[in-house]
């Protein structure tokens, strides 16, 4: 089910919070609220509960036997349990693919490499005539939002080993935190001390017309940016990426700057949808999107993108493996492992490996330089950043890694300058790519910081004429980005 849908608005969201605001007690608000939650998450594919259930059950039992054993081996045991069960499901629902798919194109290259002819014997036991057929054999469905939840689920019990938070002792309250509808699917990643507390004072107080302005507010921002931007851009590209061998130098750099603009928008859309849910709730969730693309390094860029992914990685990866404690070297090393993870946290292949790599070697090169690229000045660097980002979602948007090779060549001018391809594109694309890059890099206040007293009723006007916009345009809109990863 989509934000962005007539029967979440008007059905299931009206239903929620109709209910959720006159039960009685905090405990049926919460296991309403869950039950709400895991089917919101159902009409995905009933089947995917059950693994949201799984870590849910898992997670919430291993917190309490580590607050019961004060046993070091007990310990590092039961978060190895939980830390095998969670990393467990993404290693074989969004990883086994990718894995048996190089595995036998690596042990088949050659004329009797590797073993060849053994392979192709046990190719012919499973029934299949070729090695493109048997990459078929672990075709597995990957679970929608698989990845947050998983991650978000997991930074429980870590903080728990590390006695950074107390174990929950209620059942409804922790699966109230896993899968809480707003933010199960694309996030923002909610660490259970932000929202643990949240979970008793928002749902049990009354909500203000303050709650229910920001959260109006917020939530048709977002529509807005998702609808009215990312998917017009969307729309415009796609054809052009569907074709593209044919782009030029100029028309590559159009159309990877409009996904840019439309990979951002539709994201932080997303997330703005959620934190506007949350207020409607009576939660507060975290910054996803800070203004990313006004980010002047790479470290300030990680900063601003993805919010929480990107501290889930600091805390949980980089300081793990050591930071930036033991010098320069291993800094830079931790760096790029780190990105290198995330990198194949997006998905599972090459092009995402890739895509982390380069940020992790960007992150590097900055670190190591950083004395000499703070001097540049913040319009330049802002300037040099952005065609640094635009560069690398090059990879991120790419099938493959051919693709990806053809259209980095076109941006350099391989296919010649302009040899016509910009002149197929529609008007109405540029129209799009002028208002989300004035919104993405002029605009100083951005959606996290907009208050409804502040707006006037112009603003405001403007604004609800958008929505209705949206609106109109929603039953042809496109799912989230991030709903793939």
């Amino acid at each position: 089910m989509l934000f962005s849908s007539w029967e979440f608005i008007c059905v299931f969201l009206v239903l929620v919070l109709g209910v959720l605001n006159r039960l009685p007690g905090l405990q049926a608000k919460l296991a309403w609220l869950t039950i709400c939650s895991y089917i919101f998450y159902g009409f995905a594919g009933p089947q995917y509960t059950l693994l949201l259930l799984s870590a849910t059950i898992v997670d919430y039992n291993v917190g309490k036997r580590l607050a019961a054993t004060d046993s070091v081996f007990g310990r590092k045991s039961w978060v190895a349990l939980s830390l095998t069960v969670n990393l467990g499901m993404l290693a074989v629902f969004k990883y086994a693919n990718f894995l048996w798919r190089n595995v036998l194109e690596l042990l088949t290259v050659g004329d009797g490499l590797w073993g060849t002819e053994l392979v192709r014997a046990v190719i012919y036991a499973l029934q299949y005539e070729s090695l493109t057929d048997a990459q078929t054999f672990m075709q597995v469905v990957l679970p929608p939002g698989i990845s947050f939840y998983t991650f978000q689920s997991l930074s429980y019990t870590l903080d728990v080993y590390r006695n950074k938070t107390k174990p929950e002792p209620q059942f409804w309250k922790f699966a109230c935190f896993v899968s809480l509808f707003p933010q199960l699917i694309a996030g923002p990643i909610v660490r259970y001390v932000e929202l643990a507390p949240q979970l008793e004072t928002g749902l049990l107080r009354t909500k203000t017309v303050a709650d229910w302005e920001c959260g109006v507010l917020q939530f048709s921002v977002g529509l807005c940016k998702k609808v009215l931007i990312a998917d017009r851009i969307g729309n415009a590209i796609d054809p052009f990426l569907g074709n593209y061998h044919q782009l030029d130098m100029v028309g590559s750099w159009v159309v990877m700057i409009g996904f840019a603009y439309q990979l951002y928008f539709d994201f932080s859309g997303y997330s703005d949808m959620a934190i506007g849910l949350g207020r409607l709730l009576g939660f507060k969730l975290p910054i996803n999107f800070d203004s990313p693309y006004r980010a002047v390094n790479p470290s300030d860029f990680w900063s601003r993108w993805h919010v929480t992914l990107s501290r889930w990685m600091r805390d949980y990866v980089y300081i793990s493996l050591g930071g930036n404690r033991g010098g320069r070297l291993l800094t830079v090393r931790n760096l790029f492992i780190t990105m290198f993870l995330g990198g194949l946290w997006h998905g599972a292949a090459w092009t995402f490996v890739v895509w982390g790599a380069f940020h992790g070697i960007l992150l590097a090169f900055y670190h190591g330089a950083k004395s000499y690229w703070d001097r540049i000045p913040p319009v330049r660097a802002r300037g040099l950043m952005f065609a640094l980002i635009v560069f690398s979602w090059v990879p991120f948007r790419s099938a493959d890694l051919r693709m990806t090779k053809e259209i980095l060549l076109a941006m350099f001018g391989s296919n010649g300058f302009m040899s016509g391809s910009v002149s197929e594109m529609p008007p109405k694309l540029f129209l799009a790519l002028a208002v989300a890059g004035a919104l993405a890099h002029t605009c100083r206040t951005n959606s996290n910081h907009i208050r409804y007293e502040d707006l006037g009723n112009l603003r405001v006007a403007t604004l609800a004429a958008a929505t209705v916009g949206a609106l109109v345009y929603m039953n042809v809109s496109s799912k989230f980005l991030y709903f793939n990863f």
